[in-house]
């Protein structure tokens, strides 16, 4: 059982890793938290549906799996472009049930004018949740505080 665990340890941290290793990273640049029962989740979902399609992102789910890890359904999407590697928006509620953590990553919209109204778009359906977005510095080694 010993041996068991200590193998499944030394898996985490070899995954853990290798993930920072790569050379591509992701820092959200903004941040919001919205406090929700979990049977507006619908509501929240269709409103973000709604609001992203306009500017041509789709909603993609978690991986399987994430019910049976954290023993309880959980929330989780990801709006980006087809085409693209990388998510604008995700959410969830992997934290705490009733809590929805939406992290927002503008750098994925090259175009100034689609990331602009995204964005207004985002602060729209926010609003209406009793949430708005704050801003993140997206530098990865931020100056020090004397």
């Amino acid at each position: 059982m010993y041996i068991r665990k200590s193998f499944l340890g030394a898996a985490l941290l070899l995954c853990a890793a290798m993930s920072g290793c790569t050379h591509e990273a992701m820092l959200p640049t903004h941040l919001a938290q919205i406090r929700l029962d979990p049977s507006r989740y619908g509501d929240l979902m269709n409103r973000l549906d709604s609001a992203m399609k306009a500017s041509g992102l789709s909603r993609y789910g978690a991986a399987p799996g994430l019910r049976e890890l954290r023993g309880r359904d959980v929330l989780y999407v990801a709006y980006r472009m087809p085409s693209k590697k990388w998510a604008f928006i995700t959410a969830t509620d992997i934290s705490k049930v009733g809590t929805v953590e939406m992290r927002v990553y503008s750098t994925v919209l090259t175009d100034g004018h689609l990331k602009e109204e995204t964005m207004s778009r985002l602060d729209d359906v926010l609003a209406e949740f009793g949430s708005e977005l704050k801003e993140q510095s997206t530098d990865p080694n931020p100056p020090k505080a004397n």
